[in-house]
């Protein structure tokens, strides 16, 4: 072989490495996305109907948003530990099974703005211990289990706005409860503007001692006697 044939051999073996990017799990980039660094998948405006099948197990953050997805599988995320960062946003999802997120024990935000979703179950985010950021902006929930955030003491953040919601449970964003009768939830940012709520519990706000923003703009609240308890709480907290 010459040292012109060797040269070329040796820049095609070095541009395919750089093209088929090994993640520490010994899987290759899933076709159809871009991996730039090895933890990180990026499918964004790919067209994709589903979640790709060959994610890599260490992957700490996975972006695909601006697809064509319209439902969830209960596998779709199977071993996925290590994942931090998981955006779906801008979708048109309206099915997610129970415990479909249920092996993601380190995803810390999960954005599903601007989908299609109807209804947040019992278990739709069971397992979820490290979540703190819940992004389910724009989409078409009408009805929360007052259990869907049962076990999730590390979110702090939830974002509901623009919505179909109303009416709320009193137990709604509870996260700890013990024995039914201990009651709290650690969320400090809670977003419910732009739904069709006309009134909310009294219990609800009483859960969350860390409460220091709450945003209710934009619903057709009913301004009577059974609402005054709103006024006199919001005076009580300047500081939220």
């Amino acid at each position: 072989m010459t040292v012109k044939s060797r040269g070329s051999t040796s820049l095609l073996v070095s541009f395919a490495a750089v093209c088929l990017v090994v993640f520490p799990g010994g899987r290759a980039c899933p076709r159809r996305c871009a991996c730039y660094v090895p933890t990180e998948v990026h499918c964004t405006f790919r067209y994709l109907t589903s979640i790709p099948h060959s994610l890599p197990h260490n992957v700490e953050r996975i972006n695909l948003g601006y697809n064509s997805l319209v439902r969830l599988t209960e596998t779709d995320f199977s071993g996925l530990n290590k994942l931090e960062l998981l955006m779906l946003h801008s979708n048109g999802i309206h099915t997610i099974p129970p415990k479909t997120f249920s092996d993601l024990q380190a995803l810390q935000v999960l954005k599903m703005s601007y989908n299609k979703v109807r209804k947040l179950q019992k278990d739709t985010f069971y397992g979820l211990r490290s979540l703190t950021r819940l992004h389910m902006d724009h989409n078409n929930i009408e009805f929360i289990n007052p259990e869907v955030f049962y076990g999730l003491t590390s979110l702090r953040l939830v974002q509901l706005e623009g919505n179909q919601l109303t009416k709320l449970h009193p137990d709604t964003f509870v996260s700890l409860c013990y024995l039914r009768i201990f009651k709290t939830s650690f969320i400090k940012y809670l977003y419910l503007s732009d739904n069709f709520l006309s009134s909310i519990p009294q219990e609800m706000v009483t859960y969350m001692p860390d409460l220091e923003s709450l945003y209710l703009h934009g619903n057709p609240w009913t301004c009577d006697c059974h609402l005054k308890w709103l006024s006199d709480w919001i005076r009580e907290k300047p500081g939220t």
